[in-house]
């Protein structure tokens, strides 16, 4: 089994097993909206071009984001996390946008909320993703840019921190399972290729957040 997924199925066994021990030091202490900056490394190693054998970005790329979720209770909270990346690739500049929307579950256990000032909350988080790619296009076709768009169903586990109420840090790893779009183009030569192979692409994704909860 590949590294990153035991470490998401280790975190979703330890969160389903150990329901009993579960308790809140007070009720709705999590309630409310919160606001996060993320920043991290993200799996992008689809992005060959299928005539000329050239994989156009790196196999990972930085990354930073922007999430927003409000804890409907002290367990639950809906989730959106948009993120961004670029690669000038030698003047043949990627563009990488995304977005997952989902539901944190959060374990509420009595021993890791106990501290004077820090509450610790391990946490999964299923959802849904959705990808926008601008790549460089083939360089025998006039069209220098080309967009693929993905989806599909994503799944995320990690552990934050709240700080005397309000700050709120943590470490996340995340998997999505997208679909991608077939990319064609027609050459300057008037033959029309895939230049891009999309289907079903698995994609990690590794990061540190940081930011309020109100």
């Amino acid at each position: 089994m590949p590294f990153r997924y035991a470490i998401i199925l280790g975190i979703f066994l330890a969160l389903l097993t150990t329901p009993a021990f579960a308790k809140l030091p007070r009720k709705g202490f999590m309630k409310g909206p919160y606001i996060t900056l993320t920043g991290g490394v993200m799996q992008f190693d689809w992005d060959k071009n299928s005539r000329t054998g050239v994989e156009e970005g790196a196999p990972w790329e930085p990354m930073m984001g922007l999430g927003f979720g409000w804890n409907l209770n002290d367990w639950l909270a809906p989730e959106l996390l948009i993120r961004y990346t670029t690669d000038d690739n030698q003047g043949r500049r990627e563009y990488i946008a995304g977005a997952n929307f989902g539901f944190v579950f959060s374990w509420l256990a009595k021993p890791l909320l106990d501290f004077e000032k820090w509450r610790v909350l391990p946490f999964i988080k299923p959802g849904f993703g959705l990808q926008v790619a601008v790549l460089p296009g083939d360089p025998s076709s006039a069209d220098n840019k080309v967009t693929s768009i993905g989806f599909g169903p994503s799944v995320g586990g990690g552990i934050r921190f709240l700080y005397n109420k309000y700050l709120y840090f943590g470490l996340e790893a995340q998997e999505e399972i997208l679909k991608q779009q077939n990319v064609i183009q027609t050459l300057n030569t008037g033959a029309t290729l895939q230049i891009y192979k999309g289907g079903w692409v698995s994609q990690f994704e590794t990061f540190a957040t940081i930011g309020l909860h109100f």
